[in-house]
């Protein structure tokens, strides 16, 4: 059963138990159907020609009576009338003795019947035989074939009735037997079957949800496991069912999840490595950054001389500027003076020098700034 899908399992299952609730509903139907038959046969053969043979009786009982009056009678006319009156009771007979030949089933049922008839044939002789006598007006004769023949054909004719009502009556009490225990074995089965189907149906919902759910636990502690960060679980699949498809799933997501984390302990230690070289590569760049601190401390010393001596030639350019007008404006007091300005002019020529040299010095100082920048 582990290697069936789920489905066909399910499918196994609810068809066994469907399997056996149609058993139980044809053998519930079976015995309904066989009851019911039984029941009618009770009703319209048993009970019926029970009450017919039971009529039929009565019906020789008043013929019997009639044939004593028409016996102790000696008006012709009477016997005429009850020979007419029992010609109408004897036809009736005979459609009470067809209906019970027509249904009747037990076997001592029919021999009886078939007794019955053959006393009949000869009680119906002496009865018309006494009756022709009668009519005749031959009462010693008649008197003869009543002691001789009447009396005893219609005692055994009687009897022989009687011992049929007694048979039909035991065959009608034996298919209400029959009934009773039809019922009985009816009940019995109907009881059997749905306690099979019930303990049947439990076995297989216990084993179908055992097949399902012990390997879904198995997977739920594995993929727990997985969760807590415990890769080392080992994952056992003997079954090609969806759950051993899930097992498997598992265990191939487990060892790639242990491949994956083995390739990051790998790359973790190549990192730790590059690490603690980035490390070591600023702990460098942290001095040299100390370094070029100091050189900037002696560029920014040096600016200010600059800037103090760019001060000083700007002072010493206004000055010649006023001077250069003063010289305009005495230019023409003489060559003492000219000569003073051409004096002037000179120092304002070596400051101009030491100004070119003063911004190459700033120019250089940029440059380094510039690549400390960078």
């Amino acid at each position: 059963m582990k290697n069936l899908k789920i489905g066909a399992r399910l499918g196994i299952g609810f068809a066994i138990v469907l399997a056996l609730l149609l058993a139980l509903a044809v053998t519930a139907l079976t015995r309904m159907q066989y009851a019911g038959d039984m029941t009618n046969r009770l009703v319209h053969t048993s009970i019926k020609n029970q009450r017919n043979v039971a009529e039929w009786g009565k019906l020789i009982e008043v013929n019997s009576a009639m044939i004593e009056t028409a016996f102790a009678t000696n008006d012709p006319a009477m016997v005429h009338a009850i020979a007419e009156r029992m010609k109408a009771v004897s036809a009736h007979s005979n459609e009470l003795q067809a209906e019970i030949e027509a249904s009747v089933r037990n076997e001592e049922v029919k021999a009886q019947l078939t007794r019955v008839k053959e006393v009949r044939a000869g009680y119906l002789a002496a009865r018309s035989a006494l009756f022709k006598a009668k009519l005749d007006g031959d009462d010693a004769l008649a008197a003869k074939i009543h002691a001789e023949q009447m009396v005893p054909r219609s005692a055994a004719f009687l009897g022989a009735m009687n011992k049929l009502a007694s048979l039909q009556i035991a065959a009608a009490d034996g298919v209400a037997t029959t009934i009773l225990d039809a019922y009985a074995n009816t009940r019995i089965i109907l009881i059997t079957l749905g306690l099979a189907a019930l303990a049947l149906g439990i076995a297989c919902a216990v084993l179908i949800t055992r097949s399902i759910t012990v390997p879904i636990r198995a997977a739920v502690a594995v993929a727990e496991k997985v969760a807590a960060g415990d890769l080392t679980s080992r994952i056992a699949v003997d079954s090609r069912d969806e759950t051993g498809q899930l097992m498997r799933a598992l265990g191939a997501m487990n060892t790639a999840l242990g491949e994956i984390v083995g390739r990051v302990r790998g790359s973790t230690g190549a990192i730790a490595t590059a690490s603690t070289e980035i490390a070591a590569g600023n702990q460098d760049l942290s001095s040299r950054t100390e370094q070029q601190a100091g050189s900037l401390e002696e560029t920014a010393s040096s600016m200010e001389e600059l800037t103090s001596t760019v001060k000083q030639n700007a002072d010493n350019a206004r000055a010649a500027n006023r001077l250069a007008r003063t010289a305009a404006s005495i230019a023409n007091d003489g060559g003492a003076v000219v000569a003073q300005v051409v004096d002037t002019m000179g120092s304002i020529n070596d400051s101009s020098r030491k100004i070119v040299e003063i911004i190459g010095v700033i120019d250089g100082i940029a440059f380094q700034t510039n690549i400390l920048a960078l």
